[in-house]
């Protein structure tokens, strides 16, 4: 037991370090390419934004259940504090843009012809 921690056997100090920083940074870069699709089809950037970040934080709770030390929580931390005032503020500006333009509404479907 090294550090508090039990290894499993035959696996040595190495090869789990490796283990655990791909954990770490597999939903990050996994990431990049579903948020590019979104980006892409909806040529919009707030829900582009809102599942990249979505992403780095699964990566930085991944992060923090394999490797518990004191850069792991402040990792999360620092993701979801600029998480949140990020997607509020493309809301924000989202709504502004949309009362400014006047987007006509969808007519609602009464399901007669």
């Amino acid at each position: 037991m090294r550090g508090g921690r039990a290894s499993a056997p035959g696996v040595d100090e190495e090869e789990r370090q490796e283990a655990e920083r791909v954990l770490g940074e597999r939903p990050a870069a996994t990431g990049a390419v579903p948020s590019s699709c979104v980006g892409l089809r909806l040529r919009r950037v707030q829900p582009t934004v809102a599942l990249l970040t979505d992403f780095l934080l699964a990566a930085g709770l991944i992060r923090l259940a394999a490797q518990p030390s004191w850069t792991s929580p402040a990792i999360a931390a620092v993701t979801v504090a600029v998480r949140m005032p990020a997607n509020a503020g493309l809301r924000a500006t989202t709504a502004a843009h949309r009362a400014i333009v006047e987007v006509p509404a969808i007519p609602e479907r009464d399901g007669s012809r």
